[in-house]
């Protein structure tokens, strides 16, 4: 659902410059499904590693996406939590020796 979302939101703002922090958001949920998922193991190594790209990927666009936001507002907010969610999967992948392809 997450991907249909993201979807839209490109669809309706290409250049993410009106959508930035939905989008950012969707991303950031789209990142902690994944993970909760992969953790279960409920997929076999190349699913896991397919979506585990994902979410890096998808957590790399919302931070760059987040940038230019001020300090103190919402967007800045979010890119903290974009921000520990990316050393989050870091440290997942890290603990369980697995390596993503370079993005």
């Amino acid at each position: 659902m997450c991907q249909d979302m993201l979807a839209v939101a490109g669809a309706l703002d290409p250049t993410s410059s009106r959508l930035m922090l939905y989008t950012a958001v969707i991303q950031v949920e789209l990142y902690s499904t994944i993970l909760g998922l992969v953790k279960r193991d409920a997929f076999d190594k190349d699913v896991t590693l397919g979506l585990l790209t994902e979410s890096k990927k998808q957590l790399l666009s919302a931070k760059v996406s987040l940038e230019p936001e001020e300090s103190g507002s919402a967007g800045d907010k979010l890119k903290i939590l974009v921000e520990s969610s990316l050393e989050e999967l870091d440290a997942f992948l890290t603990l369980n020796n697995i390596t993503l392809k370079s993005m």
